[in-house]
């Protein structure tokens, strides 16, 4: 595809047979002389930003020739690094265009070419939506090589923008479609046939193309390179033996050679209405059905479908295409299996390129059977994975299989995390080998087990961190457990998360998976009794007194007939709770006492801090203030000796609370405080809620009403937010410090700074 009305000049400016100085010519003459001139630059260092001549430069100025593709990507980069466009549009300066689409209109018009055209690096066709950056990338990265890889996954459009870009340059553009060749001694014969060269007696294929490109400037498109990926040395050996030949490739994995740069090509984004997805999925379903409704209100639709493809072009084009058998509302309400309901493309798209599933079978084939394992193993894990867990899938080749999958764009490394896109994801469970999520099941066994036992020791915070970041993982196997009725499994993992739920106040999150998990079928009565402890618990503090006791008697008797102190020992702690929120204050200092022995006895000292400080709650109910301090010091002593974070917050509050019934106003907002930040730095609702009740009634007590009405507001919108409401014991005296409040303010300014109170009390 040689542009044969123009002509290169020994500068690399193209000019016609008869040097036109025409009104077109003299566009480009007076906007070369107002960004010259705008930037104070002489010609002489016009030319040299430009990498040009200084007589080009004059030759331009009086209205002969235009850049050239070389020259435009540098005039591209200079304009990005000079924020040419952002100052044109702000009036900052002036230079006749205020866009990239502008100059692209203005360099059209000036080398004469047919409407529609753009030179290289611009926007060069409408039909690619939403790749303008790209382009201009891709133009810009010639000043610095002359190999440049496009890579990405599977229907991101490396191709699409490789055409795009090659089809509109002027100089000679050579395409070779590689997709049926998987012998990379045929690549060679590929190139040859493309150019149409003839091969004489005595000469071989290579030395035939070089013949052939000689020093023309040429761009050769290598397209689908990645099954010929031996063929690198051939690439290479081309560069360096035709000066003016440079190798656009398309290819879900870099060649690897000398000067090669890679420009990694993203989906497109698709998080609004006017995101490029939004925009690509319009264009294609008005082909598809151009009575569609597309009007505002099918948009969060059409978001929603485009998210869920992950803003890849290829599917978001099958999905469209969909809506000549379907309404959008149909293909919303099916787009959550994609794979699925995604048809195929146009006939005269590449083999491999017509479906979804092709175009990732094709990437799948191309990988060695251990990277073929791991990469189905791996798909299991919808949270992403780190190299730690590709070591434990496969230790003796994860590093080298994960550094193939990387460069097939199969797994993309954000950080230490590695994820797949959703589609490839789904589709890789499907494979041959895919449909066993049992790998990763042991994986999380193996990893919640350990950092359980540590969210009770000197690394709870590092332990709390490691489960959060790999929660999503960890979810995703105890779903799978219960899928496959492992009521074991699902036990073993539920209970390992449950002081994690806990730490994290996510209450009614742990009371379904628990609930789930102790009705699936197993043969170990322990296992599922740390579960329905568990689940007592959880069912306590959201004051579901009648679960939490029915759960916590279970519970008992199981521990009861196995001899076990420490279960014995927690479940008393849960059934005295509900016997204390019964105001049954008696039989709950009965049990909080026996599971304080009990624990001890088992020297769990971990466990013995919350009987403890449940033993000085109940006696501060009771009015005993000196027990109550006793309890509750040797609680706050016990856990600070073991760096007991988590539990820190509510015992610090019932020391508030004593000290304030004590009328010790300081020592009660000290402690109140302290209460706070620790429950801030460890991000827990629940403690956080607590400790703003108690500087609250510390604000109160001390006068300073409008800060306590804040401050129980707060709190109150916290305990909603996670669903935990204040304890039944402490109501009668919440609410009478509220009316004291009340009354002091009146109505409105009280009704007022109850408005102003926020969940996370920073205004307080």
């Amino acid at each position: 595809m040689i542009d044969v009305g123009h002509r290169w000049d020994k500068n690399g400016t193209i000019v016609n047979a008869s040097e036109r100085t025409d009104t077109v010519g003299d566009e480009w003459a007076t906007l070369s002389r107002a960004l010259r001139k705008a930037h104070g630059f002489s010609q002489q260092d016009w030319a040299a930003t430009l990498d040009v001549s200084r007589k080009t430069v004059q030759r331009w100025e009086h209205g002969v020739g235009v850049p050239d593709d070389r020259i435009e990507s540098n005039l591209v980069e200079f304009c990005a690094a000079r924020r040419v466009f952002e100052r044109a549009a702000r009036g900052t300066v002036s230079i006749g265009v205020t866009s990239l689409e502008e100059l692209a209109d203005l360099l059209v018009r000036s080398r004469g070419r047919a409407a529609g055209s753009r030179p290289a690096g611009l926007n060069m066709a409408r039909h690619l939506v939403g790749r303008d950056r790209e382009l201009a990338q891709l133009a810009a990265l010639w000043s610095a090589t002359r190999l440049v890889t496009i890579t990405g996954p599977s229907g991101v459009g490396k191709t699409a923008l490789a055409m795009a870009y090659a089809t509109a340059l002027p100089s000679a553009t050579v395409i070779v479609r590689l997709e049926s060749v998987t012998d990379p001694e045929l690549v060679i014969a590929q190139i040859c046939s493309a150019l149409r060269a003839r091969q004489h007696a005595g000469r071989g294929l290579r030395d035939t193309v070089v013949r052939s490109v000689g020093a023309q400037p040429t761009l050769l498109v290598l397209d689908n390179f990645e099954q010929v990926r031996a063929a690198a040395p051939v690439v290479a050996d081309l560069l360096a033996s035709c000066p003016a030949l440079r190798v656009l490739v398309t290819s879900r994995a870099p060649l690897r050679i000398t000067a090669e740069v890679t420009l990694e090509l993203a989906p497109l984004p698709a998080d609004g209405r006017r995101s490029a997805a939004a925009l690509l999925f319009v264009e294609h379903a008005r082909v598809a059905d151009p009575g569609a409704d597309l009007t505002a209100a099918a948009l969060d639709d059409i978001v929603h479908i485009c998210a869920r493809l992950d803003g890849l072009p290829l599917a978001i084009e099958l999905a469209a295409a969909r809506l000549r058998m379907m309404t959008l509302t149909d293909l919303r309400r099916r787009i959550d299996a994609p794979v699925g309901v995604l048809g195929a493309a146009p006939a005269d798209r590449a083999a491999h390129q017509r479906s979804i599933q092709a175009t990732l079978r094709w990437s799948y084939e191309l990988l060695s059977p251990t990277e073929q394992r791991l990469f189905a193993q791996l798909a299991w894990f919808s949270g992403g994975f780190t190299l730690d867990i590709a070591e434990a899938l496969a230790p003796a080749t994860a590093v080298d299989d994960v550094s193939a999958l990387v460069d097939h764009s199969l797994v993309h490394r954000n950080g230490p995390r590695y994820r797949m896109l959703e589609l490839v994801r789904l589709h890789a469970r499907s494979l041959p080998g895919g449909g066993d999520a049992a790998p990763m099941s042991r994986w999380a066994a193996a990893f919640i087990v350990p950092r359980s036992a540590e969210l009770r020791g000197p690394r709870q915070v590092e332990a709390l961190h490691e489960i959060d970041n790999e929660y999503e993982n960890l979810r995703s196997a105890l779903e799978y457990a219960l899928g496959i009725a492992d009521g074991e499994l699902a036990g073993r993992l539920a209970s390992g998360l449950a002081p994690y739920w806990d730490a994290q106040a996510m209450f009614s999150e742990a009371r379904r998976w628990l609930e789930l998990a102790a009705a699936a079928p197993t043969p170990n009565p322990i296992g599922r009794s740390i579960v329905v402890t568990w689940n007592a618990y959880f069912a306590g503090h959201q004051q579901d007194l009648a679960v939490a006791d029915r759960c916590g008697r279970e519970a008992l008797a199981v521990w009861l007939e196995h001899g076990i102190d420490a279960g014995e020992g927690y479940a008393r702690m849960v059934l005295g709770w509900v016997a204390a929120e019964r105001h049954q204050l008696d039989e709950a200092t009965t049990e909080f006492a026996a599971s304080a022995r009990l624990l001890r006895a088992s020297g769990d000292m971990w466990g013995l801090v919350r009987p403890l400080n449940n033993l000085g709650e109940v006696a501060r109910t009771r009015g005993d203030l000196a027990e109550a301090a006793a309890c509750c010091g040797e609680a706050l002593e016990l856990c600070r000796s073991l760096g007991d974070e988590h539990s820190l917050p509510s015992i610090l509050c019932n020391v508030a609370h004593i000290a304030l019934d004590r009328g010790d106003h300081a020592a009660g907002s000290t402690a109140a405080l302290e209460a706070l930040d620790i429950a801030e730095g460890i991000d827990n609702g629940v403690a956080r809620a607590n400790a703003l009740d108690a500087l609250a009634r510390a604000g109160l007590e001390a006068g300073d009403v409008e800060d306590a009405v804040r401050r129980w507001a707060s709190a109150d919108r916290l305990r909603e937010m996670i669903g935990v409401p204040i304890e039944a014991r402490d109501r009668q005296i919440y609410s009478e410090n509220l009316e004291r409040a009340r009354s002091r303010l009146g109505e409105s300014r009280f009704d007022q700074l109850w408005a102003e109170g926020s969940p996370s009390g920073a205004d307080s």
